[in-house]
Order: C-alpha cells, then sequence, then structure tokens
C-alpha cells in the first residue's frame, strides 16, 4: 500500500469513528477526499460506503476485514464505480424506475421474500429505500456499460465449446436435471424472534396436516404463503437444482414426483415443498425453436427508443426483401451469430434472456418480430423452425459455451477495469490533522 493512501487511510479511520461516535444532532462538514476526472468522493460517500460493507460482511456471517485493508478495498471500489459511472454518463446510458422495479423485485424473488421485505432488510443495515433504489440503478447502468464495452465483444469458438462439453461430461454425469417446484413460505419479520419462529412453526404444522389429510396445495398456498408466489398457489416453475435455495433443492431431490417435504426451517423462515414434476438426462423431451437474430446495442448517447427506430428501419428493409442474413452479416453486434447471418441455431427454454425468449414463444415460423428490448440492446427475431427434442446434449453444450464466456468476460472486465482507472485522472485531496 503507497504511503498516500497509508495518510489517507489513517485520516478516514478518525472520521469514521467520529461520526459512528457523534450524537444524532450532530453537523458533519463534509469534505472531499478524492478528485476523480471531473467529480469527486465525499467523506459522507465514504462513511456510507463503509458501513455498508460492515453490514453486508456481518449479515453473511462473515469476518470483517481489518479496518486499513477494508477502508482501501471500499475506497478503491468508489473509484472505479464512479469512472464506469462517468462513462456511462457519456454514453448517454440511463436506467428507468420500472427496470430498477423489476431488478427488485427479481433479487426478492430468488431470496423467496416480498420486494418489500427486500427494503425492510436494506433499512435494517441503514440504507434507506431511495439510497437502495439508487444504489440498484448505479449498479445496472455499470452492468449495462459492462456489457456494451466488454461482454458483447467476447468470442467463443466451437473448438473450446467441445473441449469444455467433454470436461463437464466426465464430471457432472446426469447434471442436467430441472424440478417443477411449488412451495408455501411463512418468513419471518424477525428471524432472532423465538416467539415469532415458533408460531410460524406451529402454522407449517397445521398446514402440513392438512396436506397429509390431502387438502388443495394451491389453495393452501394462497391462503398462508407470504411469497410473492402465493397468488400463483405457490408456483416457482421449472428450475435447475443451481437456481433452487439449498433447502428447497435438498429436499426436492429426495421427492417423488407430487410429492410434498416435511416442513422446513431456515433463517428466513419455515417452508413446505412440493415437487410437481421432474425432468432432464436422456429423454428430455422440450420444445426448441430455430432463430436467428440483429442486436442493435445503444450507440453512444443513444436511448432504447432511438435503437428501436434503427430497428424498425432495419425490419421494414428485410419486409422489402433485402436479406435477413446480408444485413445482420453488416450491422448485428453479436460477433458469435453475425458471421452466420445472425443464426443461433437451436436454442431450448432458458437458453436465452427472459425477453427474448417470450418473443421467440410468440413468433409463428418465419415471421419476424417487433423491436425485442434486452439487457444487452435491441433485436429483432425471426424463428425458422420449431421441433421437440431431447435437450440434454444441447443444454451441456449451452452451459459450457456461457462458462467460457463468464471466464472470459471476466477476464477482459478485469484488464479493461485496470486500463480504465489507469487513464483516468484520480488525486487523493485529503490532508492529515
Amino acid at each position: 500500500m503507497s504511503e498516500k493512501f497509508l495518510r489517507l487511510a489513517r485520516v478516514l479511520s478518525l472520521a469514521v469513528a467520529f461520526v459512528a461516535a457523534a450524537p444524532a444532532s450532530a453537523q458533519v462538514i463534509d469534505r472531499v477526499l478524492v478528485v476523480v476526472n471531473d467529480g469527486v468522493i465525499t467523506e459522507t460517500e465514504f462513511i456510507a460506503a463503509m458501513r455498508r460493507a460492515i453490514s453486508e460482511v456481518r449479515a453473511r456471517g462473515g469476518q470483517v476485514p481489518e479496518r486499513r485493508v477494508l477502508e482501501e478495498q471500499v475506497m478503491e471500489q468508489l473509484i472505479l464505480d464512479r469512472i464506469q459511472l462517468q462513462m456511462a454518463d457519456r454514453l448517454g446510458i440511463t436506467v428507468s424506475d420500472a427496470q430498477v422495479d423489476r431488478t427488485i423485485d427479481e433479487i426478492a424473488r430468488r431470496q423467496g421474500i416480498s420486494g418489500e421485505q427486500l427494503m425492510r432488510q436494506a433499512e435494517r443495515v441503514g440504507l434507506e429505500r431511495a439510497d437502495y433504489r439508487d444504489e440498484i440503478r448505479k449498479q445496472l447502468r455499470i452492468q449495462r456499460l459492462v456489457d456494451r464495452e466488454v461482454r458483447r465483444r467476447v468470442a467463443v469458438s466451437e473448438t473450446e465449446i467441445d473441449e469444455r462439453v467433454a470436461t463437464l461430461s466426465r464430471e457432472e454425469g446426469d447434471s442436467n436435471v430441472e424440478y417443477e417446484v411449488a412451495h408455501i413460505s411463512l418468513l419471518l419479520e424477525d428471524a432472532g424472534d423465538r416467539a415469532e419462529r415458533e408460531r410460524a412453526l406451529a402454522l407449517a404444522g397445521r398446514i402440513a396436516d392438512q396436506l397429509g389429510e390431502g387438502a388443495d396445495f394451491e389453495a393452501l398456498a394462497r391462503e398462508h404463503s407470504d411469497s410473492p408466489t402465493a397468488g400463483d398457489g405457490g408456483y416457482l416453475g421449472w428450475r435447475t437444482g443451481d437456481n433452487l435455495p439449498d433447502l428447497f433443492r435438498d429436499a426436492v431431490r429426495n421427492l417423488s414426483t407430487g410429492e410434498i417435504s416435511d416442513v422446513l426451517d431456515s433463517d428466513g423462515g419455515v417452508h413446505i415443498v412440493k415437487l410437481l414434476d421432474r425432468r432432464g438426462g436422456s429423454g428430455d423431451l422440450v420444445e426448441q425453436w430455430r432463430v436467428r437474430h440483429i442486436l442493435l446495442p445503444l450507440e453512444d448517447g443513444e436511448t432504447i427508443d432511438q435503437a428501436s427506430e434503427r430497428a424498425l428501419r432495419l425490419r421494414e428493409r428485410i419486409e422489402q426483401g433485402e436479406a435477413f442474413g446480408e444485413l445482420a452479416r453488416v450491422h448485428s453486434a453479436d460477433s458469435t451469430s453475425r458471421v452466420k447471418g445472425g443464426e443461433l441455431g437451436w436454442v431450448s427454454p432458458g437458453d436465452t434472456v427472459p425477453s427474448f425468449e417470450e418473443a421467440v414463444r410468440n413468433l409463428s415460423v418465419g415471421e419476424l418480430s417487433e423491436p425485442v428490448e434486452s439487457r444487452f440492446g435491441v433485436h429483432l427475431i425471426e424463428v425458422l423452425d420449431r421441433r421437440m427434442h431431447d435437450a440434454g446434449d444441447n443444454r451441456l453444450r449451452f452451459r459450457a459455451q456461457q462458462e467460457i464466456q463468464e471466464e472470459k468476460g471476466r477476464e477482459s472486465y478485469e484488464q479493461w477495469l485496470r486500463r480504465i482507472r489507469d487513464e483516468a485522472y484520480v488525486k487523493f485531496r485529503v490532508k492529515p490533522g
């Protein structure tokens, strides 16, 4: 660690200690700690980021790093985030309130809680609702920037996929099992409240008894479950084991189709899980679509509506007789499919992002879509054929491609981060005393 940063860390330690010890009515004079290009990082921002970092580590049950180490990590992350957000500003990358809402709902769904409960969790670690939404918006903007500048440029060869498929086949065996699951979840407001947990366990026991006597699972889920899926009878849909909470995955592995688990007790609540169906391995028949597309990412300063207008103009050219494949080779930003005239080959459910898959499901063979928005940009999509197919091998191949893209993308991202950090003007302004 440089002497300059050691000096900064000592001053920041005093600042954090002072704010932590100050009475609520005290007024803290904000100071500029670091200049980053044409922006700044203030003492208030740094203190808030330190508190969040400490709260997050403790919430995961981890050990908080030594103060000086944590301060360096937090400040460096603030600098990197600021540089990336400045780039996003210059490129006109924005995120709507609706996109923030969808992301919050998705985070909550993956945790098996409601959006309101997620917000209360954020408040318990000292993050106000508006600040939490702001953090989500910042991270979505950074994600879009990285997708544009780094990830979409990563190419994976067929040879690399073949080699990874062979490795996965040896290591994983039958790893393509999916579960269709429903659940009843009684979520806890305070995980440490023993009385609240006992009440939830007692109610879950009564629900289990009713299920044992033949009561309808969906009806009981609608009546009792606290999960956002309650209105759908607790239906979670098809999930691979990796996309289920560990508690659920371990339970359904030992269930037969139609069977219901015992009462499951977790930190966040009490659950009952039903296995509706199972698929995977040999004989796994799913609908597949042979698809081609043209991907238009957002250009410098461009909005999603402007990108959609560009897509509509290409759509008109195709309808007037120009070849889809030729336009894809010239205009598409998908480096893998562009050289094939936009062809993605056969895709299965779950292989593409939700908005893309939804469009594909609703298209007839030979039909050209309207512009479809995703986090990668705007797509024009055409379905060339449909079939029912044993997708075991295809899923393993898609998994191999995704793993390689993730690995290459991570390496490219780290190199890109180092480059933009080196090119940025960063000056520490704090002085001892």
